[in-house]
């Protein structure tokens, strides 16, 4: 589970693959996200919290528009029985993502260049 940066929001993965954003004030249940085919490891918000980050057991990673719910990008995973997580940079810019022992990071998150670190 994650709470937005401005500390209005709770997203949390059910264990039936969904996302569920939830309003901090009451826990009403806000919106919805269902695109995981695996259980989803790990969340995270941009700092602008515009941005949902998620990942699945598979690897695959998904970006969503925040207020929308729109899927904005959707990677696939690389099918690797290991520990997946996401996290944005403290400045929003990055999005680290890892894949057992390998490391990505993408830049320049409307392009969706992604580079390896060694």
């Amino acid at each position: 589970m994650v709470i937005t940066p401005d500390g209005r929001h709770l997203v949390t993965a059910t264990s039936d693959k969904v996302i569920e954003i939830r309003d901090m004030r009451d826990g009403e249940l806000i919106r919805e996200l269902v695109a995981h085919q695996t259980s989803i490891e790990s969340l995270s918000v941009s700092p602008d919290g515009k941005t949902l980050a998620t990942i699945e057991t598979s690897g695959r990673l998904c970006l969503w528009q925040f207020h929308t719910g729109e899927l904005l990008f959707d990677l696939p995973g690389r099918n690797r029985d290991v520990p997946h997580r996401c996290q944005f940079s403290p400045d929003g810019t990055s999005l680290l993502y890892t894949y057992g022992r390998d490391y990505w990071v993408g830049e320049e998150l409307d392009a969706y260049r992604l580079v390896r670190l060694k």
